[in-house]
């Protein structure tokens, strides 16, 4: 856990406090290592492989901090069974983060409002699974949201082992799912996009 803890710290050593840093960062290891104990797919693999993604394209990013934190961020709350429930709190966290990156005077500096409001926006991408462009055929964006969701969903360009995997996790995950819901929701999300990969 400490290769995802260093790179945490690198990208969150703009947070006001040492404190607030630590106090994030238990959360976001507290429930990475409850994914791992457990056999869930969001475990320390899977974030590993998510900011090997990151440090490979982190030439193209405009902000490879925000990108960084919305990734770690984006799973803090999973839960299948509550279906439509994680977004909401994914952004009850992100409204709790928001507050503890406040300066002692209340307010952000202009560089620290500009890497949040990248992180909101890359998490609320997350949540409607989509960036504008993904809805046209042959479209492809170089934005930061873009190459987040394309992140996001990399285990789908895995070799076909992996993907096996993953499917079997995943639908594990959801069994209080019949077979005919679970098809609607993986379906929903295919739909969401018409392309994949920028």
């Amino acid at each position: 856990m400490e290769d995802i803890q260093a790179v945490w710290n690198t990208a969150s050593c703009y947070i006001p406090t040492e404190e607030k840093r630590s106090k994030w960062w238990q959360r976001i290891s507290t429930s990475i290592s409850s994914a791992s104990s457990s056999g869930k797919y969001f475990d320390q693999e899977f974030f590993r492989q998510k900011l090997n993604f990151v440090e490979e394209y982190s030439d193209k990013l405009t902000c490879k901090k925000s990108v960084v934190i919305a990734l770690l961020l984006q799973y803090l709350h999973y839960e299948p069974k509550l279906h439509g429930l994680n977004e909401e709190k994914t952004l009850e966290y992100f409204a709790e983060f928001l507050q503890d990156n406040l300066e002692t005077n209340g307010l952000l500096s202009e560089q620290n409002q500009q890497i949040l409001d990248n992180v909101e926006k890359l998490l609320i991408t997350a949540i409607a699974n989509s960036a504008g462009i993904f809805l046209h055929c042959n479209a492809f964006g170089d934005l930061d949201e873009h190459y987040f969701l394309d992140i996001d969903i990399a285990i789908l360009g895995s070799k076909s082992e992996e993907y096996f995997k993953y499917t079997q996790i995943i639908r594990e995950e959801y069994a209080s799912f019949s077979d005919e819901q679970y098809g609607k929701l993986r379906k929903r999300v295919g739909l969401d996009r018409a392309t994949y990969y920028s």
